[in-house]
């Protein structure tokens, strides 16, 4: 018998598919000093709809021969989790060697359980030759597409944290594997396979809301609608631990202490409902004069957005708004944060 804890637990039981579900503490029965017990409960989470076991069954039990089949699956849930924006809902040259490899090796070899069918299906197509592009949807979506089954992405999107530490267990696992004797530890591999979020960064919404000043136009607190006549902080709307992004349409000027109040907290539906006249007008004052950024304010906000509420060719900021509201649904149903309200 050896010593362990409920994290230690917890964090073997998510690289092998499993979620702790109850933990619970009692005395021990014999009546001996100093000695307690916990039960842990695991349970192999299941969304109803069979996606989660599928997944887990290509993570951890399909045939592998090389890291392909983890490396797409890591980079679908990273979409699903933070760029649902690029993704369409249908009824049924470095660039081109990554699509090649993803149609030729991990999209063709992952299959149904005892079957030959794929999962996800890959149609190449031949991009556009030009030296002067922008690196978004509509540029992406010209070298070919690839399908996922709906359940499938709706797992994905709803199940990112709990399916990426599975992922990551097993890639290391594999990657020990192909060492040898000399092969790393998993903190090691972990540290190699680490996703480099964007580092939290206000510095170029901040020069906007200085413009505004400059240009004698007065700057308010998006949340509470006072002006700022002195220092002012730019908050990230939704919280940045939780949901990592810089864009544009996602930092808004705000009272110090109020940024101070909402820390890490998720905006009330009826907080941002409440400011959502001072939001709009927000982004056209800071972005609409320069037509640059207000080109980078839409791109960012197609990319990131669920698609559903931003999916015309030129949103309009109403558009991204709802989009923006859309969002907060899903990181509170997804990840249960708490709530602030603006008061």
């Amino acid at each position: 018998m050896y010593d362990t804890n409920v994290d230690e637990v917890e964090k073997l039981s998510r690289g092998h598919g499993l979620a702790v579900i109850r933990v619970t503490s009692a005395g021990d029965r014999l009546g001996r000093q100093g000695v307690t017990w916990q039960t842990v409960f695991l349970q192999a989470p299941d969304d109803g709809l069979g996606a989660l076991p599928l997944l887990r069954h290509i993570i951890v039990n399909d045939s592998k021969s090389s890291t392909y089949k983890l490396a797409l699956l890591r980079v679908l849930v990273r979409i699903a989790d933070s760029a649902t924006g690029l993704v369409e809902d249908v009824d049924d040259d470095t660039v081109s060697d990554a699509r090649n490899t993803i149609s030729q090796m991990p999209a063709h070899y992952i299959t149904y359980p005892s079957k030959q069918e794929q999962v996800f299906v890959a149609l190449s197509a031949r991009a556009p030759r030009t030296s002067d592009f922008a690196l978004d949807g509509p540029f992406l979506g010209s070298f070919g597409r690839l399908f996922v089954p709906r359940h499938l992405w709706q797992a994905m999107s709803r199940y990112a944290a709990w399916i990426e530490p599975a992922l990551l267990s097993e890639w290391t696992e594999l990657m020990q594997g192909y060492e040898g004797d000399a092969r790393r530890t998993r903190d090691e591999h972990f540290a190699l396979l680490r996703w480099l979020d964007p580092e939290h960064d206000t510095r170029l919404v901040r020069d906007f809301a200085t413009n505004v000043r400059e240009r004698n136009q007065n700057l308010y607190c998006l949340w509470r609608g006072c002006r700022l006549r002195d220092q002012f902080a730019i908050d990230p709307c939704l919280p940045f631990a939780a949901w990592p992004c810089n864009d544009l349409w996602s930092l808004f000027p705000s009272h110090p202490s109020v940024n101070k109040k909402k820390g890490d907290r998720l905006p009330s539906a009826e907080s941002l409902v409440d400011a959502r006249d001072r939001i709009l007008e927000w982004w056209q004052t800071a972005y609409g004069p320069h037509d640059s950024m207000w080109e980078r304010f839409v791109d960012e906000a197609l990319t990131a957005l669920p698609g559903s509420a931003v999916s015309s060719g030129s949103p309009q900021p109403e558009d991204v708004f709802d989009g923006l509201m859309l969002q907060r649904v899903t990181l509170k149903r997804d990840q249960q944060l708490a709530e602030w309200v603006c008061c």
